[in-house]
């Protein structure tokens, strides 16, 4: 068996945060760009949404406002596991509410903690109490990309 040394080089920090904190926030990786449908929408149509936007969820909006969030996995285990046709589903019968959220400005670390706990995989981001952006599980795996576009939310 080969044996692999690996060295790691030591991580700075202090540039992950404003003020020079050692904790990144999560308005350093969030993605402002939020993709919502209409709760009467079919769940074919949010998954088609998703396909072109490259992302793992969609918020459900109702007059002007977000009521639920529809992701991959709801997709696969409450329409196509259970042998429904996505055309015909719509998308706020399958949605998950309340969404959980988190404000912008808290740390990283708290974000994946409630994602832990909850079980989720999709955050929402608010400041003042708006939804202004979302974060997925995948923005962990990947926290230095900021050109990024909406990876995954």
């Amino acid at each position: 068996m080969k044996k692999v040394n690996k060295i790691l080089a030591p991580v700075d920090f202090s540039a992950c945060s404003e003020g020079g904190g050692m904790i990144p926030t999560i308005d350093q990786i969030l993605s402002r760009k939020i993709f919502s449908v209409a709760p009467g929408k079919s769940v074919a149509a949010a998954a088609k949404e998703m396909a072109k936007r490259e992302t793992g969820s969609v918020l459900v909006a109702h007059e002007g406002r977000y009521i639920g969030i529809v992701t991959e996995c709801d997709i696969v285990r409450k329409v196509v596991a259970k042998g429904f046709d996505p055309a015909t589903v719509q998308a706020g019968s399958i949605m998950s509410f309340p969404i959980v959220a988190v404000a912008f400005d808290r740390p990283l670390t708290e974000a994946n903690d409630l994602m832990r706990r909850e079980k989720i995989r999709h955050l929402a981001i608010t400041r003042n109490g708006k939804i202004i952006g979302m974060i997925s599980t995948r923005d962990f795996l990947e926290p230095g990309d900021t050109e990024r576009e909406a990876s995954g939310f």
